[in-house]
């Protein structure tokens, strides 16, 4: 086995486990959900909109405006890959929606189950209701986990800015705890393949730049 490949199976070993991890704690992170008061104050809102895609849009011009003030050759990089790796997580997750269909809390706990799942004949098309995963916390890991790359210094602000975003999401209800675990992967899994993409399109290309 290469070092690769040992490196991928550690990874997807620790994905499975953070998602079976995360399946056993739902029930109870659920109860904890419907106990506590949110009140929605400036912090809450704060780590909400990491999961707004505007938000990683103004981080974009931020480092676009940096590394063009700075005169590096390729200064619209950093900022384009932040913005392809929220929109490709954001659809990544979507997509997934369509095809696991498993339906937030209130809706579960509606029908007296700890999990629902929708029938793909009931609106196939339409993601509205379906929890796993979280796209406003894929939103937010596939912001993060790119920042984390392109601007590495950074990396523990943009990453609890996103795991604020998921706690959030949990907190109001609208996730359980295995969404946000799920979209952490989904972001981590987008970045990383952009990423990889862009480095080996530099490399061929002989692009000057940052990254």
């Amino acid at each position: 086995m290469t070092r690769r490949a040992g490196f991928n199976l550690t990874i997807l070993g620790a994905v499975a486990f953070a998602m079976v991890i995360a399946v056993a704690l739902d029930p109870i992170v659920v109860g904890i959900a419907r106990r506590v008061d949110v009140r929605e104050g400036d912090l809450y809102r704060l780590a909400r909109i990491a999961g707004y895609l505007p938000s990683w849009i103004a981080v974009a011009v931020c480092l676009v405006l940096i590394d063009r003030r700075q005169r590096i050759p390729a200064w619209w990089d950093r900022g384009a890959m932040v913005v392809l790796s929220v929109l490709a997580t954001g659809a990544g997750a979507e997509v997934i929606k369509l095809i696991v269909r498993r339906e937030r809390p209130e809706n579960a706990m509606a029908e007296g189950l700890m999990y629902a799942f929708r029938s793909f004949a009931d609106h196939p098309l339409s993601s509205s209701g379906i929890g796993f995963p979280s796209s406003h916390a894929a939103v937010a890991f596939g912001g993060a986990f790119m920042v984390a790359r392109v601007a590495p210094a950074v990396w523990p602000v943009v990453v609890l800015w996103a795991i604020g975003c998921a706690v959030t999401r949990v907190l109001s209800g609208a996730h359980y705890l295995s969404d946000t675990v799920g979209a952490a992967v989904v972001g981590y899994a987008c970045s990383t393949l952009l990423w990889s993409m862009h480095r080996r399109h530099a490399a061929r290309a002989g692009v000057p730049g940052q990254i």
